[in-house]
């Protein structure tokens, strides 16, 4: 696995702890039934014109992790029918960072259910109108807080992948978000809705989509979300919720008081759709401190029948968390590699296509197109590297994978032509000579 060249003794505790609580999720995901591990589709469509189904749909901000508030809703009384919520995907690779520790909403997702064996790398990269619907998703783990333990009750729900708008452009004075951004954002918010929609959703979970490491502004994401909701026929849903959790004073996302303070001021104070009620937010709330605890014998089976019954009491009995130290290196399963010729022709072919597509002159599609073969580069070096002895070409090749992919990452990010980096979607130079920072995706 790509994670073995991480010295997990030189990392701190949060990451090191991820990273081998990924593993055992990675080990108990096997244990589910390929028949039950399904990811669809969803593109944008313009004239979408969707039939109220419900009441008016009540809205909520709670103060709860993504599947904290899915988890309330299936395990609540009576039980909710069909509940989705909302992965905030990385565009180019399925599980964000999760094989580094990452803290980041998707990677926590995974961290804690069988997500990750229902986005493959062949779903990848994500466009601009272009989301995954994975249903029936076996959340088995608590939260990083109390340790990641596996719950007593595992639970289903459906999850819907959709990257936010990466690291979008600002106008100078104001510091919102270009027109152009805007809309991409509208556009994936509106699709999110419309696959919910389609796939029959009651209950939808949502949150501050691309708020954290991508550094949307959180009023620009709320007012979205608002300006969408409001023009679509109320009752699409039973329910939607805003679960985010707020963010640390270290975060320094906003002067003060985060996402969520920005979600409560310009979404819900503003939006002209049925809030959910006091009574039926404080359960929600006041559920947080329930999870991973015992649920009351008096809610007999619930949310079970939406669990993968075989699967979900085979994680169950499996070995609990299996701590932080590392069992020494075993590679009696792997042999010397018999076709070396596929690592010379994959380092070749980087060479020739980081040279076709991000040269001196770049375009949005040959950054696109690299990103693509940077994806399926590194799945075949993962797949190559589980079957193999680990040689120092295999390392060379690996190192340079993610060199590229940093590049790629820098130049899609930056929307203007500067120096050496010339693009001809953005011939223009920006106002603000910044550099390009690729930060850890942590929060």
């Amino acid at each position: 696995m790509m994670s073995t060249t991480f010295d997990l003794g030189s990392l701190s505790e949060p990451f090191r702890s991820r990273m081998i609580t990924y593993r055992h999720t990675k080990i108990l995901c096997k244990l589910v039934p390929e028949s039950d591990v399904l990811t669809y589709k969803y593109t944008f469509v313009p004239d979408w014109r969707p039939k109220p189904r419900h009441p008016p749909s009540p809205v909520s901000l709670v103060a709860l992790d993504t599947f904290v508030a899915a988890q309330r809703l299936v395990l609540s009384s009576p039980p909710a029918t069909k509940v989705a919520c909302l992965n905030f995907a990385d565009d180019s690779f399925p599980t964000g960072c999760a094989d580094t520790g990452s803290g980041a909403q998707e990677e926590s997702l995974c961290y804690r259910s069988t997500l990750s064996r229902h986005i493959s790398i062949r779903h990848y990269p994500l466009t601009r109108d272009v989301l995954l619907y994975s249903p029936g998703v076996l959340v088995f783990k608590a939260t990083e807080e109390e340790g990641f333990q596996l719950l007593p009750r595992p639970f289903s729900v459906d999850v819907i992948s959709c990257p936010g708008v990466r690291h979008p452009c600002l106008e100078r004075e104001s510091g919102r978000m270009t027109v152009a951004d805007t809309q991409i954002l509208r556009v994936k918010i509106e699709t999110i809705l419309q696959a919910a929609y389609l796939e029959r959703v009651d209950h939808l979970v949502l949150g501050a989509l691309g708020c954290g490491a991508w550094r949307n502004p959180p009023h620009e994401v709320a007012t979205a979300f608002r300006d969408v909701l409001e023009r679509l026929p109320g009752g699409l849903f039973k329910s939607v919720v805003f679960a985010i959790m707020p963010s640390p004073p270290s975060h320094n996302r906003l002067a003060d008081g985060g996402c969520f303070a920005t979600f409560q001021g310009d979404l819900l104070d503003t939006l002209h759709v049925p809030r959910l009620g006091s009574h039926a937010r404080d359960g929600l709330v006041q559920a947080a401190v329930r999870v991973g605890g015992e649920i009351p014998c008096e809610e007999p089976g619930l949310g079970w029948q939406c669990a993968c019954g075989a699967a979900a009491q085979a994680i169950q009995q499996a070995p609990v968390h299996p701590g932080v130290d590392l069992p020494p290196w075993d590679d009696h399963r792997v042999t010397d590699a018999d076709e070396t010729v596929v690592i010379s022709h994959n380092w070749d072919e980087l060479r020739r296509f980081m040279w076709d597509y991000v040269g001196i002159v770049r375009t949005n599609k040959r950054l696109e197109r690299a990103a693509h073969r940077i994806a399926l580069l590194t799945a075949e070096i993962e797949e190559f590297d589980s079957s193999f002895h680990v040689t120092r070409d295999l390392l060379e090749l690996r190192n340079l994978v993610q060199v590229a992919d940093l590049i790629v990452r820098s130049a899609r990010g930056r929307h203007e032509s500067r120096g050496l980096h010339f693009n001809r979607d953005y011939p223009m130079l920006a106002d603000i000579a910044a550099p390009s920072i690729l930060v850890p995706c942590i929060g």
